[in-house]
């Protein structure tokens, strides 16, 4: 369902959240952390930058930053932002759900759970806990993980 760029931009946003410097984190640093390549985070923290989600500090001590607060970013603008507006649009244009097949007005409702879900979650409600842990340990295998960022593994609780 989502792409493996909004994935790593989701991972990216979680440590700028987490680190919560107010200096600007170089992009190879950030790559290492997040354990992705640097050439590849390049073009998805671009994605991030275009929408206002990340800004870009430039110079010697340059890197990212988040552009607004966790709380004020969506999952829903995330998602947007690295794969494009999400369309529910299967029968050319139809407006009301009285005129069209029942594929799309099936659809529709995948639509229309999606963008309400991806609207209501935030980066903040993510920050609470990014990783997935059981008994008070991080689990290897959550695709947030964020060991490499030399968290204490026992830091959240279930």
């Amino acid at each position: 369902m989502l792409t493996q760029t909004t994935e790593i931009a989701i991972r990216a946003l979680l440590h700028l959240a987490i680190v919560e410097s107010e200096d600007p984190i170089a992009l190879p640093h950030l790559a290492a952390k997040i354990d992705v390549s640097p050439s590849y985070l390049v073009k998805v923290v671009g994605h991030l930058i275009r929408v206002g989600i990340v800004r870009s500090v430039r110079g010697v001590q340059g890197g990212v930053l988040l552009a607004r607060d966790p709380s004020a970013i969506s999952l829903l603008e995330v998602v947007e932002a690295c794969q494009g507006r999400i369309l529910g649009d299967y029968c050319e244009g139809r407006a009301q759900r009285e005129e069209v097949c029942a594929f799309h007005h099936a659809m529709l409702e995948v639509y229309e759970a999606m963008i309400s879900v991806l609207s209501r979650w935030h980066l903040s409600d993510l920050v609470r806990r990014p990783e997935g842990v059981v008994d008070g340990f991080v689990l290897p295998t959550c695709k947030m993980k964020l060991v490499s960022l030399g968290l204490p593994t026992r830091q959240y609780q279930a």
